[in-house]
Formats: structure tokens, C-alpha cells, sequence
């Protein structure tokens, strides 16, 4: 598997959380890969994406489908029906609602300077986050309609799903069984971005950090288990 992909970052092994989430997929399924980090886009013009034999896969949820199959990993196998139901909610939940109302707000537009400082990018990059990106974004989101809020309302919306994820997590070490499945993924890639990569000041920043710890302890036991090479990479 050829997994196109960003750089490595001093924070996080991949500044967007669909690649980490892809990434922490293969290696909890143990399927041997290689990185492409030269930011080449798929045919969506999108990251990430894969080459399996010779077979392109863009989207990290078709190449997460695409590789259960192809290497017979079905790390949901054990999950009852509505189990893997629970995992679709939370995983399109995060991805296509908390993402916007986390990362992106908490990146773009809650304190741009302080995370381009925190990241740490070249200056070609900084130079995209700091004039293009934020008009990109600002259409993508108004196209979406969570872009037609407020800012306080957006962390509003960020908050109350945050606050549900650490509902649902409870006391368990994983989120839907006492062993880590597909959503785990997701859930890891998205959140160890709000806690490693996004302003401390931000709003989904601190509520992590003083409220809902058990996502923070989550993400530690998952970093712990998947990616012990974490601090050789982000040095």
C-alpha cells in the first residue's frame, strides 16, 4: 500500500486528521504500507489516498472499506449490528460536523498566528495558511452552512459534540468494545489533532484538557498502543 500523504509536523504525524486517521488504520489492522508525503492529490484533488496494486483509492473511508476487504481486516467483525450502526454515527459525526466546528475554527479563525507558530510549517505554507487558506475554508464552511454561524455558536455546536463523544466513551478504554475497532480511527485522528495540533487557547482546546479528560486518556491509550515511533516522527 502507497499512502499519499502531507509532511510530518513537530505536533502531530499528519496535520490532517483524515490522513492520521487513515494511517492509524493501517497500522491497527498490520497491513505494511509506505508514505508518499510529497502532497500529491488524488484524482478528487483530495489527501489522502492510496495505490494498492496498481489500484487508486481516494477518500479515507473508501480506503479503509477497500482495504477490509482486499487484506481480509475486519476489525468490526466482533460488533453486533447495532454496534457498527453506532460507529457510522460517530464517525460522520466527527467528519463531516465536528471537524468544522473543532479543527478548522479552532485553526483558522480562532488564533491563526498562535497555531502557525505552534506547527511550525515552512513559509511557503504559512504564506498559503495565511492568505488563501482562510477564504478557502470560509467557502467550503458557508457551502456546508455551519460557515453561516457565529463563532460562539460554532464552538456551541463543537462543544455539544464533544461532550457526547466523552458521553459515549464513558469509562471504556475504547468506544464501542473492550478492543479497538474501525471507528477508533477516526476517532483518534480527529481528536489528537484538537489536542496536539490546534491553539491552546481555543475553546475545544481547554474543554479537552479541564472537562472531558476521558478523551485525552483515549487518545494517550491510543497513541500509546499504535504509534510508538510518535516522538521519533514529530522530532
Amino acid at each position: 500500500v502507497l499512502l499519499f500523504q502531507l509532511e510530518r509536523n513537530c505536533t502531530v504525524p499528519s496535520l490532517a486528521a483524515y490522513v492520521l486517521k487513515l494511517e492509524t488504520y493501517l497500522r491497527m489492522a498490520e497491513i505494511p504500507y509506505k508514505n508518499d508525503h510529497s502532497f500529491t492529490l488524488s484524482s478528487k484533488g483530495k489527501v489522502p489516498w492510496i495505490i494498492v496494486n496498481g489500484k487508486e483509492v481516494t477518500d479515507s473511508s473508501f480506503c479503509i472499506e477497500y482495504l477490509s476487504q482486499e487484506f481480509d481486516k475486519d476489525l468490526d467483525k466482533g460488533l453486533n449490528e447495532e454496534s457498527k450502526a453506532v460507529g457510522r454515527m460517530l464517525t460522520k459525526t466527527m467528519e463531516e460536523n465536528t471537524f468544522w466546528a473543532t479543527i478548522e475554527q479552532a485553526r483558522l479563525y480562532d488564533g491563526l498566528d498562535e497555531w502557525l507558530d505552534l506547527v511550525d510549517v515552512n513559509s511557503s505554507m504559512r504564506s498559503f495558511f495565511k492568505n488563501q487558506g482562510p477564504k478557502i475554508v470560509k467557502e467550503y464552511s458557508w457551502g456546508h452552512g455551519i460557515g453561516r454561524h457565529s463563532s460562539q455558536e460554532i464552538h456551541h455546536i463543537g462543544e455539544l459534540d464533544l461532550r457526547s463523544f466523552s458521553v459515549i466513551l464513558g469509562s471504556k478504554k475504547y468506544f464501542l468494545a473492550d478492543y479497538p475497532t474501525t471507528v477508533d480511527a477516526c476517532m483518534f485522528g480527529f481528536l489528537a489533532n484538537m489536542l496536539y495540533a490546534v491553539p491552546k487557547s481555543s475553546p475545544c482546546y481547554r474543554l479537552l484538557t479541564t472537562e472531558l479528560t476521558n478523551l485525552v486518556d483515549y487518545v494517550e491509550r491510543m497513541k500509546a498502543k499504535y504509534w510508538p515511533d510518535w516522538e521519533e516522527i514529530t522530532s
